[in-house]
C-alpha cells in the first residue's frame, strides 16, 4: 500500500504531522501507511465510532496519540500539518473544506464529493487557500501507475 503523498516543503530530516479522520475500513489500512513512512508521523486520530477507536488504539505507536471524537478538535491542533480523510463518503467534501479552512493539506479518499456543486466549492477553496489537495483512488498512487 502506498502512503498518501502529501506535498509540502520540508527538510529531509523532518516529518510532517498527519491527522487521520476516520479509522474504519480504509482509515485502518491508511494508518499503516502513515506509520510506515519515514516522512510522516501520526499526530492524532478522529472517529465517532467507539468500535473503530477500540480496534485501532492498540496499534497506535505512541499511546499518547490524541484521540478525538469530533474531527474539528483534530483540525484545531496546530501541530498537525495535513489530514487524511477516510470517513464515510458523504462527509468528504465538508471535511475537506473544513481542513483547508484550518490550514491543513488534504488527502481525501474517493469520492471527493457527491455533486458538481461540492466539487466546484472544493476546487475554489483549494485554489484560494493554496492547500495541497489530493483525492485517493485505490492503487493509483503506486509507483507502477506513473
Amino acid at each position: 500500500m502506498a502512503v498518501p503523498r502529501i506535498a509540502k516543503s520540508v527538510a529531509p530530516n523532518e516529518q510532517i504531522c498527519v491527522g487521520l479522520i476516520g479509522v474504519g475500513i480504509r482509515g485502518y489500512a491508511l494508518h499503516d501507511g502513515i506509520i510506515q513512512s519515514k516522512h510522516a508521523r501520526l499526530g492524532g486520530i478522529s472517529d465517532i465510532s467507539d468500535h473503530y477507536i477500540d480496534r485501532i488504539e492498540p496499534r497506535l505507536e505512541d499511546p499518547k496519540t490524541p484521540i478525538h471524537r469530533d474531527y474539528h478538535a483534530l483540525l484545531d491542533d496546530r501541530d498537525i500539518d495535513a489530514v487524511v480523510i477516510a470517513s464515510p463518503d458523504h462527509w468528504h467534501a465538508q471535511m475537506t473544506l473544513d481542513a483547508m479552512d484550518a490550514g491543513k493539506d488534504v488527502y481525501v479518499e474517493k469520492p471527493m464529493t457527491y455533486s458538481c456543486d461540492e466539487a466546484v466549492r472544493v476546487r475554489q477553496a483549494a485554489r484560494k487557500s493554496g492547500r495541497v489537495t489530493q483525492v485517493g483512488y485505490q492503487r493509483r498512487t503506486l509507483a507502477h501507475f506513473y
